[in-house]
């Protein structure tokens, strides 16, 4: 009476609400209270909330849903949307949340509380740390989300309530993992199988630690299955995973098959629990068959998982055996950007080939060392290590593999720019490829000449390798090279200035790299749509694409898309008139691409170098960066980046204007969307031939008219090179013939060149 007389004096003051919360902890008395306060509150300004977990009294739920004034509603587990947009708010951050969402998706199974107290450990553990504008990012790699202690311990609370023998049985089905068999489990303790499904069962109604999910059971939440299995002794979990495997092995008679028979799944299973049952000569029976079974699922992680804990058992693996598994390790480690861990495999193959005097093995593992070696942009080591490859495979004969060293001799030749021996020797690759019929090694030879062409300017020809390209990795079932060839043809749309279809194919490339854990694909990807959010205008999109290209590249080691990220950054940082920090991030671009000998890239960089000092009237130091990058692109044969360097001399004082239109004459048909329109505007500064201005401008509707309405006022506005082509066009200086600078440029003393910028692909 005093708690109903109490509510209803709060209520005729102000709207109440009365919160009572983990009623089914309340005792009977408590429970009664409720139901007191709620038969007592009508027509008064009082919301009375009761919350519960499944497991209290029926009758008594019952009761109060009887009421006309009472309401019951189930609350779910958060969906992924709705965790995505807790946790955006959570961070402040869209990247962040998108970086970790599915880690903590899968961790708090979309309880919410499970998911703030995940944030908060990440808080606490310092894996994320706030910025001066109150968002957060990640501070290092985040591999594996830990559970906090307050999670685990409210897991514990509930599974104390188990008899011995539930536990025993939750035990091994914690063994199992997250979704489980309850007959297999049972098999493993020798129990029959309904006493097992009738535990199940009464678990299931009375604690709500496993639910039933079709024919099989899984955990309320992975939590539950976490807390059970740590609190195992390292011995007794071994004598589980293995009487699982023992188990499934009587049950699929597998002994009695041979393992490439076998269900790739099974043989997955099978490897695995051996190998934490510590029984390491019964795992690798299964252990290629399951390693084949995860390469084709583009289970990377998994791969790389299971071969490392058979390496890690002592003298399982020996000799040329060791080197194979190491070279199958190293593979699938290359996807996921450890190039650290793969370059140790691959050399310690090659050391183990070698003792044993094993050419094929020697040979296979030198491959995957230079290639290794070139994607850590080490191009003077990746060419020994691939010739060294290539002399043993002619030598024994082994046309796969000299057609793989081929090919990693065509990309060390491409990223240092001798793209003539690049191209014979991708050429090479595709005619051994087709001699032997290795549809693969015919897509990715077909691929990279394609790329070798977009470089050189040669569009239709890049277009149509790449569109076979494609098609060749859709027929193989090659998705890798899927994606690759996906990202090359948005390359080649975005050379042609066809924007709407670059995005989509560079999207199309993003999702197919993260649905097949392909790292470099991702950075790769994420930086060409960085590049389209430019060229329609949108910069603040633009530079958090080469943000996160840049920390994916760091992350996975990927010094070329370090580079190409960084010089990115500086010209969308000149864009948007940050001339220090533009040239702080051009000069980084230019040390890594110094370091790793990436003349295409330094080219590039060395261009927007020299632009960007010769616009802020550093004459000299623009000179020499410009006539860098004229030498360099020349000496490569990058037609774009030569004749965009000339174009920019000509505009300092002495310049020689017939040297530009020279260049641009020479090499106009080689020439990207992009390249020409900015080639014309300097042009025309350099001349002032109106027919110049009249072109870019003619240039600049077409571009125009390749995207949607709705992206031609922030095309206009906020690409630089577009807004100097309108504002000359529309005499904003007052002589239709002089060059006009934007507003922000006309305060300079002595104003030169233009603040057009070069993008690295």
């Amino acid at each position: 009476t005093c708690f109903v007389r109490a509510t209803h004096s709060l209520a005729a003051d102000r709207m109440t609400i009365v919160l009572i919360d983990d009623l089914h902890f309340a005792p009977e008395e408590g429970r009664a209270l409720f139901s007191s306060l709620a038969m007592a509150m009508p027509g008064h300004r009082v919301l009375l909330i009761g919350s519960t977990r499944p497991g209290v009294s029926q009758e008594w739920v019952s009761g109060l849903t009887r009421l006309p004034q009472t309401t019951q509603i189930d609350v779910p587990r958060l969906g992924p949307k709705d965790l995505v947009a807790l946790l955006q708010d959570s961070f402040a951050s869209e990247h962040l949340a998108e970086q970790l969402g599915l880690q903590i998706a899968v961790k708090s199974d979309g309880n919410p509380f499970f998911a703030f107290e995940i944030i908060r450990g990440l808080r606490e553990g310092q894996f994320i740390t706030q910025k001066d504008d109150g968002t957060w990012v990640s501070t290092q790699i985040i591999n594996e989300i830990k559970i906090p202690s307050s999670i685990l311990d409210l897991v514990n609370a509930r599974v104390s309530k188990l008899t011995d023998d539930e536990r025993n049985l939750l035990d091994v089905a914690s063994c199992w993992g997250f979704e489980f068999d309850a007959s297999l489990v049972g098999e493993a303790l020798g129990l029959r199988r309904l006493p097992v499904l009738q535990t199940m069962a009464k678990i299931e109604k009375r604690e709500r630690l496993v639910r039933a999910s079709g024919r099989s059971f899984v955990f309320d939440h992975h939590q539950v299955q976490e807390a059970l299995y740590s609190s195992l002794p390292e011995m007794l979990r071994e004598e589980y995973h293995a009487a699982l495997a023992e188990a499934l092995e009587a049950r699929t008679k597998a002994l009695e098959n041979d393992p490439e028979t076998l269900d790739g799944a099974l043989c997955v299973d099978l490897c695995e629990h051996y190998l934490k049952g510590a029984r390491g000569e019964n795992a690798l029976r299964y252990l290629e068959a399951a390693q084949t079974h995860l390469t084709k699922g583009y289970l990377h992680a998994q791969v790389a998982s299971l071969t490392e804990h058979a390496l890690a058992i002592p003298n399982l693996l020996a000799g040329p055996e060791r080197a194979r598994t190491l070279l199958r390790l190293a593979k699938a480690l290359d996807p996921l950007g450890r190039r650290a861990r793969q370059e140790e495999c691959a050399r310690e193959a090659e050391r183990l080939a070698e003792e044993s005097d094993d050419e094929e093995v020697r040979a296979q593992a030198a491959i995957a060392l230079g290639w290794c070696l070139y994607q850590t942009s080490r191009h003077e080591e990746a060419e020994a290590a691939s010739r060294r490859a290539l002399e043993l495979a002619v030598a024994r004969g082994g046309k796969k593999a000299e057609a793989a060293a081929t090919g990693n001799l065509g990309n060390v030749f491409a990223s240092l720019g001798r793209l003539p021996e690049s191209q014979e020797h991708f050429e090479r690759y595709l005619a051994l490829s087709r001699e032997i019929g290795d549809r693969q090694g015919e897509a990715i030879a077909t691929g990279n000449l394609g790329n070798v062409f977009l470089s050189l300017g040669r569009l239709p020809e890049a277009q149509e390798h790449s569109e076979r390209h494609l098609a060749l990795g859709r027929e193989s079932g090659h998705r890798q090279g899927e994606a690759d060839a996906t990202g090359n043809l948005g390359n080649v749309f975005w050379s042609l200035g066809r924007l709407p279809e670059a995005r989509e194919h560079y999207e199309r490339y993003l999702a197919l790299s993260r649905e097949i854990g392909y790292r470099e694909g991702e950075a790769n990807a994420t930086g060409n749509l960085g590049n389209v959010f430019w060229s329609l205008g949108r910069l603040s999109d633009a530079q958090k694409h080469y943000e996160r290209h840049l920390t994916l590249s760091r992350e996975i080691g990927y010094r070329e898309g370090e580079a190409s990220a960084q010089h990115n950054l500086g010209c969308v940082l000149r864009e948007e008139g940050e001339r220090a920090g533009s040239e702080e991030r051009l000069l980084a671009s230019l040390v890594v691409c110094e370091e790793i000998g990436h003349r295409y890239l330094a080219a590039a960089t060395h261009l927007a170098l020299g632009s960007l000092r010769a616009a802020a009237g550093d004459e000299e130091g623009g000179r020499e960066s410009l006539a860098a990058a004229r030498d360099l692109a020349a000496k490569i044969g990058v037609p774009g980046y030569e004749m965009l360097a000339r174009c920019e001399l000509a505009l300092l004082p002495g310049g020689d204007a017939a040297d530009a239109l020279a260049a641009f004459t020479e090499n106009e048909e080689r020439l990207g969307a992009e390249e020409r329109l900015e080639a014309r505007l300097l042009l025309w500064k350099a001349t002032r031939d109106r027919a110049h201005l009249d072109e870019a401008k003619r240039l600049l509707d077409d571009s125009l008219a390749n995207v949607p309405s709705e992206c031609h006022e922030a095309m206009l506005t906020n690409v630089r090179v577009n807004r100097e082509i309108v504002a000359a066009w529309n005499g904003e200086s007052g002589d239709p013939d002089a060059p006009t600078l934007p507003d922000d440029e006309s305060d300079d003393d002595e104003p030169h060149g233009t603040e057009s910028v070069t993008r690295a692909g």
